[in-house]
């Protein structure tokens, strides 16, 4: 009689999980099954385990092979599975309670070719999601899709946790690849994934992946520039298979792939570079990639990687084996890893009793039940989002218990609703608090989320920003990353449908959680744009990322300090500000703190400060123009109605490594944009002239950012978020 599945375990030197592996199938409910085990040439007692498992329970098949690889093995199994279903297991995994049946019944239910279930990683007791499941971490289900349809299933690149129709993978005659060490098991799956017309996705957890390192024996984790080659070679197949496929749909699908890909390159790229090996001849073959067929991997990842990936595609191997380097975790040692396991050992007992001590003193005082807490900058700030929707909830509903949080004094003339950051009141409080609102994170609202997470029902979290999503993207705020750090965000606040569109999308929310109302920040801007100014003209530059780790001779070798110094000597802006009595006030990121002495008397009529140390705000509202490169601060000046123009002078490099940017700058920019000082100068004089009058043309594109204009953003976001709670 035909077994309904084969799960097909191929085998090599795994004597202390491969009994962990087979019991986890002996303990399925779902019985019809064969188990059929691939031995690969193992020296190490495994066979011996199997072999006592298959003298008590005849289901089991032993084959033997000479040792091939993982994708001989495989093939091997296929090859003499009987089942209606094939299932792989590694022989280091194991199967999740009861996992056959909801696949078995997915599968037949929908007549699907593949079914897919959830994989969670795990390493002793520890448990976690692998990135590349992500996306289906929330509970997503499909009962018939395809990769056309949902192109995330290319990321979802295990062959275990599915189950595969034998009957459909033996007519396209799918197999994996016997000649690579990598990407063997991802040649079998994108192959499946392209073929099949039907794809089942299920909720349930199906398979447990085992982390293990490479002193563990991991075949994964050993890593070797072979490897990576094989990457590379398997990505060019599934390149012109997917193009075959698909023809002019397939960039999706491809972009998808290059980027899990990419990922595990890069990841052993680093090791490489660890382990003190020359890379140099396989940062040649990657850096063909970038340059060709990968080079849609551009700004995908943390600007760290992104850098690598920027000076290898422009062939500049010595600066981006210099990144690698800065990519090597520090090695801790002996006494730096006990020092860390006690300090680690005595917070666990510190907070164990902290929780008891909090459980006791509960429940809260009636007035604090339900309340809000509000926060900004995790701790360190008063002046902006989150500072400004508490005043005004305050002000306009007394009643209602609201709360901001802070480290330091607010001179405010509330100050039983000013609760100190970190500090007993903010644990208590955010125990029981209805909404969390802040301007990044749960963090701005208490140090300590993570740890008292476990205590409480998840809060309402309103993400208020700190200024329009435009210029840069972020990883930090994409919904996995969020989900990630246990936060979500219930409620995002933007300033327009353009914003609205673009941020649900390439962040990951349902466009429900959108809230167009405009940002808290806008209100205070509104108030005070009628406010006198000065003959004084606004410069901010961004910082830039590649500059973290510089000294003052790198950073004087930097294009950036060039650009800026370029700027700053300019005969003509020197003319122009003389001419006119204007002063430019620059205002450095915090970072730049340390080389803001490089710039020291330029010229007498360009002051320098530091964002930390003045009165930004008031800066800003005293100056009739703005010059930036890529600040968010140009969209208050616009809201202020006052003209931009973007000193943009690495404008590739940037958006390549801050992982590109939501608009385009050719057409979308709200001002005038340069790489030449001297054209930055002579638009600063045009301003003047013509009394800092916005173009049309320029209005017209900041006003898409603006839904309103008329100071009520704070009066719709209480609203938008009261709705929300009923």
């Amino acid at each position: 009689m035909q077994p309904v599945v084969s799960i097909i375990i191929p085998l090599f030197n795994t004597r202390d999980y491969i009994a962990d592996a087979l019991d986890s199938v002996l303990r399925q409910k779902y019985g019809d099954i064969e188990i059929v085990v691939v031995d690969d040439g193992s020296t190490d007692g495994s066979v011996e385990v199997v072999q006592r498992y298959r003298d008590r329970h005849p289901g089991i098949v032993l084959l033997h092979q000479k040792h091939a690889g993982p994708g001989a093995a495989r093939n091997r199994g296929i090859r003499y599975a009987r089942g209606e279903y094939l299932l792989f297991l590694d022989s280091d995994d194991r199967l999740a309670e009861d996992a056959l049946s909801g696949l078995v019944h997915a599968g037949r239910t929908n007549r699907s070719e593949i079914v897919v279930g959830m994989m969670v990683s795990f390493r002793g007791k520890r448990r976690w999601i692998p990135e590349r499941m992500r996306f289906f971490a929330s509970g997503f289900q499909a009962e018939a899709t395809n990769v056309q349809q949902l192109p995330e299933l290319i990321e979802n690149v295990s062959p275990c946790n599915k189950l595969f129709r034998r009957t459909f993978i033996e007519e396209h005659t799918i197999r994996f690849l016997e000649d690579a060490r990598l990407s063997e098991d991802l040649y079998f799956v994108v192959s499946a994934f392209l073929n099949a017309e039907k794809v089942s996705v299920i909720p349930q957890t199906v398979y447990y992946y085992r982390g293990r390192s490479r002193q563990e024996g991991s075949l994964t984790a050993n890593i070797d520039p072979g490897g990576i080659a094989d990457i590379l070679r398997v990505s060019a197949m599934l390149d012109a298979m997917e193009t075959a496929r698909f023809a002019g749909e397939a960039k999706a699908l491809r972009r998808r792939r290059h980027r899990h890909e990419m990922n595990s390159i890069l990841y052993r790229l680093v090791q490489l570079e660890a382990q003190g090996q020359d890379v140099m001849p396989i940062l040649k073959k990657v850096s063909s990639f970038v340059c060709g067929a990968g080079k849609d991997t551009l700004g995908e990842f943390s600007p760290a990687r992104n850098l690598i990936l920027y000076e290898l595609s422009r062939q500049r191997f010595g600066e981006a084996r210099e990144w690698l380097r800065r990519e090597i975790p520090v090695k801790k040692s002996f006494l730096e890893r006990l020092g860390g396991k006690t300090v680690s050992a005595t917070k666990h007992i510190v907070w164990a009793v902290i929780r008891m001590s909090l459980r006791i003193s509960l429940p809260l005082p009636e007035a604090e039940r339900g309340i809000w807490l509000v926060g900004e900058r995790q701790g360190n700030g008063a002046d902006d989002t989150g500072y400004l929707f508490f005043r005004y909830c305050r002000r306009a509903f007394p009643e209602r218990p609201v709360f901001f949080v802070t480290k330091n004094g607010v001179p405010d003339d509330d100050p039983e609703h000013i609760v100190r950051y970190g500090s007993w009141r903010n644990l208590r409080l955010a125990l029981k608090a209805e909404v969390f609102a802040f301007s990044d994170g749960y963090r701005d609202i208490l140090p300590y989320w993570p740890r008292i997470a476990s205590m409480r029902e998840r809060p309402f979290g309103v993400f208020l920003q700190h200024g329009v999503f435009a210029f840069k993207r972020s990883e930090y705020y994409r919904a996995p990353a969020v989900a990630s750090r246990g936060e979500a965000y219930d409620m995002m606040v933007v300033s327009s449908e353009k914003e609205k569109r673009y941020v649900a999308r390439d962040f990951g929310y349902p466009l429900s959680v959108m809230a167009v109302t405009g940002l808290s920040r806008f209100d205070r801007l509104y108030a005070d744009r009628d406010r006198p100014t000065r003959r004084q003209i606004l410069f901010v530059p961004t910082w830039r990322f590649e500059l973290r780790y510089a000294d003052e001779a790198a950073y004087r070798d930097s294009m950036f300090h060039r650009k800026l110094l370029a700027f700053f000597r300019h005969e003509k802006l020197h003319k122009v500000l003389e001419k006119y009595d204007y002063t430019l006030q620059v205002c450095f990121h915090h970072a730049m703190a340390p080389f803001a002495k490089l710039y020291a008397g330029t010229a007498p009529r360009i002051v320098f400060s530091d964002m930390t140390d003045t009165d930004f705000y008031e800066h800003m509202i005293q100056s009739q123009m703005l010059i930036t490169d890529y600040s968010s601060v140009a969209f208050n000046m616009a809201y202020l109605g006052r003209p931009v123009c973007f000193y943009q002078f690495d404008r590739e490099r940037f958006l390549a490594v801050e992982g590109g940017s939501f608009i385009d700058f050719d057409t979308e920019l709200f001002g005038m944009s340069s790489e030449d000082p001297g054209k930055i100068a002579e638009e600063v004089e045009y301003n003047i002239l013509n009394g800092f009058k916005v173009r049309p043309e320029h209005r017209a594109k900041a006003d898409m950012f603006f839904a309103y204009g008329d100071g009520g953003n704070c009066r719709r976001i209480y609203k938008a978020l009261t709705e929300r709670l009923e």
